[in-house]
């Protein structure tokens, strides 16, 4: 298939296929809303803030108390009159915020029967989305509410924002458990008329519950969501490596990684190495979105995707302030301002974080860095009362860093004596990139049954990071490894400085890593929705062209040590690599969800064909690949009356060659099931979803961050047949010691097993020589975290405890006397908030509170140590 011409690909796909698009996947590729919650028209952008609390200034002007509308790309859907009113209804933590909630239900009342909303221009709307406020659903108002309106539309009770974590494609139908979940945290309201037709697909940690802990690192939201592995590198996620179901975490590559619904990798087709990731502090929503669900968003479809929700423009004149300081001289600066209008709005945002770092650099000097991130939006939209409505919002953003981080860590007999040390012989090592952002998104939406969203984008990404990559023609992972022998030791005292250079064969080598990134296109998703008294469904069709390319430019000088530092040796440059690879891709996905009974089906289906293109300067060579598949997926839901559900799926999962792969190098793919069960009681809910997932190739690509040389930069390596099988249990419980005081309780856990099927010998460093039987590399056996707080309506303290257990470095079995492994690790974190006056909030937050050190990775040069302790103090102001 890969000699045939691209537009024959195109050609006989767009026909082949066409017929399949009704027969297949995706369970619960669901969207927030159909059309059995028929919402009135509505305008854009409820804040994605899970809840204003009790001393943020919530005021809104009268026509706020209407549902706005969410465009992203159709991520987000209509919010019904029935969610309002159970949101107004729960929590209500005084008198006025008791009137605003009995205000707040009345207007969705009239919103539903088409009348005006009643407003008192002297009082504030209620805004809250269920949660009270210390970030939670207040359980006993909310399903007093919903015990109420069952009577009269069979109303599912609203739940806790501790509920369940894993809400994906199979949420269940039954009112018992069709409730707002929160393992993550998810806040979702359904009836038994729609089923699952308002859950999303995925499991969500919304800003209530990243602001619990005031992350900065991702790597540290991700550790409490089931299924997902991390593995740490720079100790604060600078450049994640992320990885879902057992898909490989190097770079995050084997995952889709979105923002707003829009690819945000530098290039994500002919260059998926995630070395730019959004800041998640300002972020308000993180999605996590795995098996059959996953099918909807592509290129990678075997693992998952993430999708990173930016703040919405404000309904009315709101901002708010985030300023942090903590020790290694961090802080945080983080401003926010919009409004908006009947016809139009904007948002401004900056933020801005620093730290001198935490290793102690050999000679001193600032290991840390600096980065800026700044966010504008507009949207100008038609009357709200149109039968077709229309808005248009247009998003820039621009974002910098400079962090003076390497790849170069250390021997494990330093690592024992200092885990925070860094060797003179990275002094000069530094990573620069800037990065633009432009994307124009068009929403239209007929009635209440016809929506679309049509996004234009465009982002650039420029980075240079000088480093150390090689002591004269020896590898520095070998050297760190056994800095013994007679050469080794050689070089090992030249990088602590303990040695000068003395000949040219001691010569250190610095390579500046240069490279531009363009990552473009326009994607369009509909969503139509119809209903009879005894059955629903939902059809999203989408569609995208994208283009991307890479420019490479990687240079190489070479260094002395001389009296403990870095100096240059004056000879000329060499060029290591210089290529250009681009890829153009077009996507169509097709899925449904029907709602019937206690049945919900999810059939769905997605098409890639992607041509890609690699051009080598230094070889004067041109290669050029095509290739076109159809991943199928079917997801299935039976709800019992009782509080119990099960659910299975299976979809094929799929990850494109990478450009310039030779014509035999097949893309990676497999049979990914999924089934399970999920149990809902009162406070407690339970979870436990298991998964399967069958290679028939698995593919694995070599960057440097795993160890491989400039020679095999992305190449790609065959693994042939591999198994990953797994377990992911969520348990969630709120008890409410009295009418001040809650404490929610949140558990995770992971098993997961992988194995290779066949033997071989690879150059990939990760795999090497590979036994059948061998385990995949980085991916734990065991994971888990445990959540306690004690909440308070005027403050609130809590725990999170997070355990792994030691991850592979290569592909081996338990037994193997010189297997290379990350050390397992038990990290706890603490963090606690006051309010001491309405709109305010003072915080402390204390990161692995009992120092502990641990190896988080070896490649490509040495042990690296995890974030030690990390003490911060900040303030948080919203007006």
């Amino acid at each position: 298939m890969r000699s045939r011409t691209f537009r024959t690909l195109l050609s006989r796909s767009l026909c082949g296929p066409a017929g399949l698009l009704l027969a297949v996947v995706n369970p619960g590729l669901t969207l927030a809303q159909t059309a059995a919650e028929k919402p009135e028209r509505a305008a854009k952008n409820t804040p994605a803030d899970p809840a204003p609390k009790k001393h943020t200034d919530t005021t809104k002007k009268a026509k706020s108390a209407e549902p706005r509308r969410k465009t992203r790309s159709g991520e987000e859907r209509f919010r019904g009159a029935e969610d309002k009113k159970a949101e107004a209804n729960a929590a209500p933590k005084n008198t006025q915020e008791k009137d605003d909630a009995d205000r707040a239900a009345e207007n969705a009342d009239t919103l539903r029967s088409g009348s005006t909303p009643s407003t008192d221009p002297t009082a504030p709307a209620n805004t809250d989305d269920g949660f009270d406020d210390f970030g939670d659903y207040d359980e006993a108002a909310a399903a007093a509410m919903a015990g109420a309106a069952g009577s009269q539309n069979d109303t599912a009770a609203a739940t806790s924002g501790t509920a369940s974590n894993h809400v994906d494609s199979n949420t269940p139908a039954d009112p018992s458990l069709s409730e707002p979940h929160d393992l993550g945290s998810i806040s979702i309201v359904a009836t038994r008329e729609t089923t699952t037709s308002l859950r999303r697909p995925a499991q969500v940690v919304d800003e209530a519950e990243l602001e619990k802990f005031e992350y900065d690192d991702v790597h540290a939201v991700l550790l409490k969501v089931p299924g997902v592995y991390v593995r740490g590198e720079d100790g604060y996620g600078l450049r994640p490596n992320i990885g879902l179901r057992g898909a490989s975490s190097n770079r995050s590559s084997k995952i889709v990684l979105m923002e707003d619904g829009v690819l945000l990798g530098p290039a994500p087709y002919s260059a998926p190495a995630a070395y730019y990731f959004p800041q998640v502090t300002r972020m308000t929503t993180v999605e996590v979105y795995k098996g059959p669900s996953a099918v909807r968003f592509g290129p990678n479809t075997i693992g998952g995707a993430i999708n990173m929700r930016t703040r919405d423009i404000p309904d009315e004149a709101r901002g708010g302030l985030d300023i942090a300081g903590g020790q290694n001289l961090y802080g945080k600066a983080h401003v926010h301002y919009g409004l908006s209008s009947e016809h139009f709005g904007y948002l401004i945002e900056g933020l801005r974080l620093r730290t001198n770092g935490f290793k102690e650099l050999d000679g001193g000097g600032d290991t840390g860095f600096r980065k800026n991130d700044f966010l504008f939006k507009a949207r100008v939209n038609s009357d709200l009362d149109r039968s077709v409505y229309h808005e248009l919002e247009l998003k820039l953003g621009y974002a910098t860093e400079v962090s003076n981080e390497t790849y170069l860590g250390l021997s494990d007999d330093d690592f024992a004596d200092n885990a925070q040390r860094r060797y003179a012989a990275s002094r000069l090592d530094v990573m620069a990139w800037d990065r633009s952002q432009v994307e124009l998104t068009y929403h239209v939406s007929v009635g209440d049954e016809l929506e679309v969203n049509t996004t234009a984008y465009r982002h650039g990404f420029s980075r240079s990071w000088k480093r150390l990559n090689r002591a004269g023609n020896s590898s520095l992972f070998d050297v760190l490894q056994d800095p013994t022998t007679a050469q080794n030791a050689v070089y090992y005292d030249i990088l602590t400085g303990a040695q000068d250079s003395t000949a040219a064969a001691e010569t250190l080598y610095l390579i500046d890593n240069q490279r531009d990134y363009i990552s473009q296109g326009i994607q369009t998703e509909a969503v139509w929705r119809t209903e009879s008294t005894s059955w629903s469904n939902e059809l999203v069709a989408g569609a995208r062209y994208h283009t991307d390319e890479i420019q490479r430019n990687h240079v190489e000088d070479g260094y002395f040590m001389q009296n403990g530092a870095m100096t240059a040796t004056g000879q000329p440059s060499q060029t290591a690599t210089r290529n250009e690879a681009s890829a153009h891709a077009i996507s169509l996905h097709l899925t449904d969800q029907v709602n019937f009974s206690n049945i919900t089906l999810n059939p769905g289906v997605r098409l890639e064909i992607v041509n890609t293109k690699m051009r080598d300067e230094l070889a004067g060579t041109t290669v050029s690949n095509d290739n076109a598949v159809v991943l199928p997926g079917l997801g299935a839901l039976y709800a019992f009356d009782f509080g119990l559900s099960v659910l299975g799926g299976a979809h094929v999962g799929y990850s494109p060659v990478a450009p310039g792969q030779s014509n035999d190098v097949d893309p990676e793919q497999s049979l990914n099931l999924e089934g399970g069960a999920r149990f809902k009681s009162g406070e407690l809910e339970l979870e436990s979803i298991s998964f399967y997932n069958i290679y028939s190739n698995l593919v694995g690509q070599c960057t440097f961050s795993s160890g491989c040389t400039n020679a095999q930069s992305d190449v790609q390596f065959e693994g042939g047949e591999a198994h990953i099988t797994g377990l992911e249990n969520a348990l969630a419980f709120r008890a409410k010691l009295s009418e001040q005081y809650a404490l929610p309780v949140k558990v995770a856990y992971t098993l997961t097993q992988t194995q290779f099927q066949t033997s071989f010998d690879s150059g990939n460093p990760q795999w090497g020589s590979v036994q059948s039987g061998d385990e995949l590399p980085y991916v734990p056996k065991h994971q888990g975290s445990v959540q306690v707080s004690v909440e308070h309506e005027l403050w609130a303290f809590h725990t999170a405890h997070s355990f792994a257990s030691a991850m592979r470095e290569s592909a081996g079995q338990d037994g193997d006397a010189d297997a290379l492994l990350t050390d397992s690790y038990y990290l706890v974190d603490v963090s606690g908030h006051y309010v001491p006056f309405d709109s305010a909030r003072i915080y402390l937050k204390v990161g692995n509170v009992f120092d502990t050190a641990y190896i988080a990775s070896r490649r490509p040069f040495g042990a690296r140590p995890g974030r030690p302790r990390l003490a911060q103090l900040g303030f948080k102001y919203t007006f």
